[in-house]
């Protein structure tokens, strides 16, 4: 009863600190989890993320993923998952096994870990938020493939295909080969890079088509707790955006601006989908549209008394466009 105890005070401390500790403070506290949790025996006839034995599974085949699997432990103060892994030799080894669903959701939780650490650093930077909308597509991009049967790309024309997209949010800048093929690797850690002579390519195995859909396949709970993170991000974004003040005329992009990066994304990736090759050079006018009908009804909070219906919709006074000398004080 008395490691019980400690086990879940240890992963309490770590959800709420591991957002504001140091990197020496995160290493002296995995240190201390490592003396407060007792060292369990490595298993290799059960998942290694969630212990259970039922369930396709599978191997780690490359030390890059047994690396990744490490690094996303660590980052993530995952003490249950560090006791299994910490100091028993590397997984290919070990023929540890993994369902894809649970290391899915392994790398989904590091992702978000890394985006509010990012969130916290600079909230503002539009090209961050560009450079990841253009990824998240090409990812889709390449899902969509995947479960077509291709099973072989070349690095080569995925860094162009991300760069064009790049291209058409204004950045032109060329995209470091080495760092974008370590972020496409550490996002499908599943795959493989080999090379035919001339190109680098990424290689899926066979049957990844199945592996995918099975990964996909309907989980309410998850589905709605997906649902409900976006709808968090958007609406900060919303929230936190200047929206559009009426100087007398409207300049150009005046409606493609008043609206916060992330809302426009989501609206985009509803009407077409998130492929990379599905997109249009720029935002749609039905996009921008619908954008501004769902900023001018957002609100921050719902009606109190729920008993009594309303009438008619109630906007917040900041975000109804109006001219610069009537906008209403921050302060209040």
């Amino acid at each position: 009863m008395h490691s019980g105890t400690n086990h879940v005070t240890t992963n309490s401390t770590h959800r709420n600190w591991q957002g504001r500790r140091s990197e020496g403070e995160i290493a002296l506290l995995l240190q201390k989890t490592d003396a407060v949790v007792p060292r369990k025996c490595f298993d290799k006839t059960s998942c290694i993320f969630c212990t259970k034995e039922d369930g396709l599974l599978h191997e780690f085949k490359t030390l890059g993923a047994d690396d990744n699997v490490r690094s996303m432990a660590r980052d993530l103060l995952d003490s249950d998952l560090l006791t299994r892994i910490e100091g028993v030799g590397d997984l290919i080894a070990l023929e540890a096994k993994y369902h894809l669903a649970c290391l899915v959701g392994l790398r989904n939780r590091h992702r978000s870990l890394i985006r509010n650490r990012e969130n916290l650093q600079d909230a503002s930077k539009p090209d961050k938020k560009a450079r990841a909308r253009a990824f998240a597509e090409l990812v889709t991009y390449i899902e969509n493939e995947v479960e077509e049967g291709t099973l072989l790309f070349k690095f080569a024309s995925l860094r162009h295909l991300y760069e064009s997209r790049l291209a058409d949010f204004g950045i032109r800048s060329e995209v470091n080969k080495v760092r974008f093929k370590e972020q496409i690797l550490k996002h499908f850690p599943y795959s493989q890079e080999q090379s035919d002579g001339k190109n680098v390519l990424l290689v899926f195995e066979k049957g990844m088509q199945q592996m995918l859909k099975q990964a996909m396949e309907t989980d309410y709970e998850g589905d709605a707790l997906i649902l409900a993170k976006a709808a968090r991000i958007v609406r900060e974004d919303i929230f936190r955006s200047c929206g559009f003040n009426f100087s007398g005329s409207f300049p150009p992009d005046c409606q493609k601006n008043s609206v916060p990066a992330n809302l426009k994304s989501m609206v985009t990736m509803l009407m077409k989908g998130a492929d990379l090759k599905d997109q249009d050079c720029t935002d749609s006018q039905a996009c921008l549209t619908a954008s501004q009908i769902i900023l001018f009804n957002c609100k921050k909070r719902a009606r109190r008394d729920k008993q009594i219906p309303s009438s008619r919709s109630r906007h917040s006074l900041e975000i109804e466009p109006q001219p610069k000398s009537q906008m209403p004080s921050t302060s209040s």
